[in-house]
């Protein structure tokens, strides 16, 4: 071992004779200081070899006549028996690095088969980190794909079995879409409860009035239902009034039925002018997921705050004939009552009537509703009031939104992959070159101890290797922790 002190602060450091005459660091002051050179024995010298006290760490130089001898070590007399080797490279006789050991190597040698599986190491988590970002790119794009994909609606099993063709229609049968001049709506009224789980019970009542008597031909009704934001509609009836009296009312002789398409629904029954040519119908069904659960994309500009929405199309459009009254009353759920609410409406003019009550919303129509428009309500009120299930028909917050934006991900993945390779040198050990060698020992101490100032807290940390007996303070800056 070298022994010397550094010149700056006086710290003494013991160094092993390989690091002779390379540069080092303090660990105390953290200057660089040069390891004092071993001098070398003349090439001649043949005669004597060198070996290196277990004790204290003197190098002494035995002749060879005493090889395998015990002898008497000069600086702390304790006993040892010469080795058979005979350089200082090859002797047996050596100490362990000691806790004030610190160095740094400028050019170490003897290690160039580490320094390969070093950068071999680095090129396979380079590869690694790679791959690992462009997984997520593709996750990230399949991820958007699929979320724009529309989910399926389940199919009511009870309306399935009264759906009917439309050719199955007689042939004596006109349908009121081809009598566009021959009648109009006198009004159509529609009532909707608003249940606590999200249901619509509906209850519409249309009059139509006739241009012509009574005929040999029957007409074909129809209402149309849009079936993009609605998952099913159920409990269907139909009735007509039978006397002068509008509430009235009894069941169709003639069961209705049901045409399905892909985006809408529509349900059918016929009737026969009267002579009045006056007839009002009502028409009763249940509609199932009706309703936007939580914050909406598209009104985000509107308003940040999570609102369940109901949107309804009172009044469809394009229609064959106009309409000249329409009065759409709402009643809501009295957990409501003193909640936010957004009322609205779109198509034609529509005024709300303020005589109602906190749980209702009357909206009536200010003219006469042409065929080409129509009459849509728009009622947003507070989230998680209701406990109201998601529609199948709103797009679930899949994965994509979920996970943080695709370029904070791939930064994030790459400082990842840098801070490895990083980690990865600072933990080496040098003595023995494991990977990861060196863990932190749970000691550290304070530079600035015993000074006015020691509260910033300059600490160095022992760390020691837990494959060999390597120990080492490093300095991680002020205020720093491990």
């Amino acid at each position: 071992m070298i022994k010397f002190s550094c010149k700056n602060c006086g710290q003494k450091l013991n160094i092993e004779n390989r690091h002779s005459g390379k540069r080092c660091k303090c660990p105390k002051c953290n200057n660089p200081v040069v390891v004092p050179a071993i001098k070398k024995r003349p090439p001649g010298d043949a005669d004597t070899f060198s070996i290196v006290c277990s004790i204290c760490g003197e190098t002494i130089q035995i002749p060879k006549t005493t090889r395998g001898q015990a002898i008497e070590c000069p600086s702390c007399s304790s006993n040892m028996e010469t080795s058979s080797g005979g350089a200082l490279g090859e002797s047996h006789a050596s100490i362990p690095p000691t806790e004030e050991d610190h160095y740094e190597e400028d050019d170490p040698e003897g290690y160039e088969n580490s320094e390969g599986m070093d950068r071999r190491l680095i090129f396979i988590i380079s590869g690694i980190a790679v791959v690992f970002v462009t997984r997520l790119i593709i996750l990230a794009v399949v991820l958007r794909s699929s979320g724009k994909q529309p989910t399926e609606r389940p199919v009511n099993l009870r309306s399935q079995q009264q759906v009917a063709d439309a050719d199955s229609r007689p042939q004596s049968v006109t349908s009121i879409n081809t009598l566009s001049d021959s009648f109009t709506w006198t009004y159509i009224n529609v009532d909707i409860e608003l249940q606590e789980n999200g249901n619509l019970l509906v209850s519409e009542q249309q009059k139509y009035s006739f241009k012509e008597g009574p005929n040999e031909k029957r007409i074909e009704l129809s209402r149309l239902f849009l079936m993009d934001r609605i998952d099913d509609i159920q409990d269907i009836e139909v009735y007509e009034q039978t006397g002068s009296d509008e509430t009235s009312f009894e069941p169709l002789n003639l069961t209705h039925r049901i045409e399905r398409d892909q985006n809408d629904l529509r349900i059918c029954w016929t009737c026969k002018p009267n002579e009045s040519k006056i007839q009002t119908f009502l028409l009763k069904y249940r509609v199932i997921g009706s309703i936007y659960v939580g914050k909406n994309p598209r009104r985000q500009k509107y308003s940040n705050r999570a609102m369940d929405e109901l949107y309804w199309n009172a009044v469809i459009w394009p229609r064959p004939a106009a309409v000249e009254k329409v009065k759409v009353t709402v009643h809501l759920p009295s957990k409501l009552r003193d909640k936010n609410r957004s009322i609205r409406s779109y198509g034609i003019s529509a005024a709300l009537n303020p005589d109602t009550d906190q749980d209702t919303v009357e909206y009536n129509s200010m003219n006469v509703i042409p065929p080409e428009t129509g009459l849509q309500i728009y009622i947003a009120f507070q989230h998680n009031v209701l406990k109201i299930k998601k529609p199948d028909w709103q797009p679930r917050k899949s994965l994509r939104d979920r996970l943080p934006s695709r370029n904070i991900m791939i930064v994030c993945a790459i400082f990842f992959a840098i801070s490895i390779v990083f980690d990865y040198h600072k933990r080496k050990c040098p003595l023995c070159g494991k990977i990861w060698g060196l863990k932190y020992a749970g000691e550290r101490e304070n530079l600035n101890a015993g000074k006015f100032y020691w509260f910033l807290g300059d600490y160095i940390y022992l760390y020691k290797c837990k494959n060999c007996d390597y120990k080492e303070w490093i300095r991680r800056g002020s205020g720093s922790g491990c």
